[in-house]
């Protein structure tokens, strides 16, 4: 058995010769270590029943598995004991996967507060200033079978099977497998059965939603990409546009994007200590006016174009001529104009069915009757109407959305959102095997999101640092006296040549 205690004690006299694995075992552990020290994290330690694994090991233990992809506790578990490196980052810690496990789900919060202390050291070195926010959603499949699920009406006849009158052996047999299993599970009695099917039918009666899984009751029925509905939990992540640092992730029961921003950035707020970003940018299913609403309220500008905008960025505007997305829209005069330059007047506004947090938009409607009947091309655009109308949903909000998106320089710096935003989610997918992993309960998805993140910030820092030939051994100490909130002692980084990389890559944009 290794004794590491002199390496860990003179590891700067020989570190530059040391290989890269080994510099990023220093630099994880230095970041873990500090972030204990930044946040001032203690371990609760009863004095009843055995000693607890050092918090600050496992934590060490487990962030650097997910910096390299790890997240299986069994695999864990068994490299603390065999592979040289885990056996430095954890001193011989030896953990079984069952208390990994266990500190992932009961330390999911901690783990965010190491990827909030790497956004913290990236802004304090000043690789950052978080102007630029990117937002997306993707959809994560929970742990339980599309058919171990209850319907209303099942929940309510198993409630009077065990409350009012028995089911006969005969109405049981017609019953649907999955109601059946259910009243065959031998790990509850009739009072805790009767307890989960009165807390199943609240969540139905919420959550809106035709059925509920039993295995985990906080997922939610959400279409995937290819339009399939399974059960599932929508990811949010917020990505910093210069660095690809991960400023934040929400784990949501909401089905759809609509009013996804406020949570998400309440998070990134807080993990990077109440810098408010200048701006983010977001798809068009996230123009909504409460999403606008917050965003203006709390001073942070938005790049989230309409339908048309959006495929416009992407070259993929219809091939009709006469299409949607060739009439254009004056905001100054308040007309839209057809693809052969006539002038559309504004008839309005209507009324509106408001949205669920109660905001009215209004309804507009666009036409020139006479124009149309005089048009050579009438038969193509207006088909069997005597003319073409086009309906637009106003609202200041909405309106200032549009135009911003209208600039020539919002347009360019929306780009950068699908290469910023697109990376980490492949890496969950990917690199991570999220959707493979057995996890139930949407607090202990969002623990394991939250370890994830730690370790895709921790190594996305360490090869900035490295692409950028910036002296790791002056960032160790830069980040020691951060963590001892000594601003006086922090030394001097030399980023001359990450600032040069940086401006190469927007000239290239």
């Amino acid at each position: 058995m290794i004794d590491y205690t002199y390496f860990w004690d003179h590891y700067m006299d020989f570190f530059d010769d040391l290989p890269k694995e080994w510099k990023m075992v220093i630099f994880c552990c230095k970041i873990v270590e500090c972030c204990f020290n930044y946040f001032d994290i203690k371990q609760e330690i009863h004095e009843r029943g055995r000693k607890p694994f050092e918090l600050l090991k496992m934590l060490k233990l487990i962030t650097f598995a997910s910096l390299n992809g790890i997240t299986s506790s069994i695999i864990i578990s068994n490299y603390s004991k065999y592979h040289e490196l885990y056996e430095c980052v954890s001193d011989y810690l030896m953990p079984s996967d069952r208390t990994i496990r266990k500190y992932k789900r009961e330390y999911g919060d901690v783990f965010r507060k190491i990827t909030s202390f790497t956004l913290i050291v990236a802004h304090t070195i000043k690789l950052t200033d978080f102007k630029h926010i990117a937002i997306d959603g993707t959809i994560q499949k929970a742990f339980n079978s599309p058919f171990y699920v209850l319907k209303m009406k099942q929940i309510e006849i198993l409630l009077n099977h065990f409350c009012k009158e028995e089911l006969t052996k005969d109405e049981i047999k017609k019953l649907p497998r999955s109601v059946k299993k259910f009243l065959k599970n031998k790990k509850f009695n009739e009072i805790e059965k009767i307890e989960i099917l009165l807390t199943l039918r609240d969540i139905l009666e919420e959550s809106g939603q035709s059925s509920i899984a039993i295995n985990d009751w906080t997922a939610r029925w959400m279409y995937n990409k290819q339009g399939k509905a399974q059960l599932s939990f929508n990811i949010q992540s917020a990505v910093d546009s210069s660095t690809k640092l991960i400023c934040g992730v929400n784990v949501s029961q909401n089905p759809t994007d609509h009013y996804e921003i406020p949570e998400i950035m309440e998070i990134v707020i807080e993990n990077i200590e109440g810098h408010k970003p200048i701006k983010i940018s977001a798809d068009t299913i996230y123009r909504t006016i409460p999403n606008l609403t917050y965003l203006t309220e709390n001073g942070i500008g938005f790049l989230i174009p309409t339908r048309k905008q959006g495929k416009s960025q992407i070259n993929n505007l219809s091939d009709n001529s006469f299409s949607i997305d060739y009439f254009a829209f004056d905001h100054e005069k308040r007309i839209v104009i057809c693809p052969m330059k006539n002038e559309l007047k504004e008839y309005g506004p209507y009324e509106c069915e408001p949205d669920k947090f109660g905001y009215q938009r209004k309804q507009y409607a666009y036409s020139n009757s006479k124009a149309c009947q005089k048009c050579k091309h009438k038969k193509e655009c207006c088909k069997d109407t005597h003319h073409r109308t086009i309906t637009r949903y106003g609202h200041e909000l909405l309106d200032e959305a549009e135009k911003v998106m209208e600039i020539e320089e919002n347009q360019k710096e929306y780009k950068k959102r699908s290469s910023t935003v697109e990376a980490p989610n492949g890496s969950y997918k990917i690199y991570y095997h999220i959707n493979e992993m057995p996890i139930v309960g949407i607090d202990n998805v969002q623990s394991i999101y939250n370890i994830i993140t730690s370790g895709y910030n921790i190594k996305r820092l360490f090869n900035i640092f490295e692409e950028n030939d910036v002296d790791l051994k002056e960032v160790i100490k830069f980040i020691e006296e951060l963590s001892n909130k000594n601003e006086d002692k922090l030394p001097q980084i030399n980023l001359e040549k990450y600032y040069e990389n940086q401006n190469e890559k927007c000239s290239a944009c």
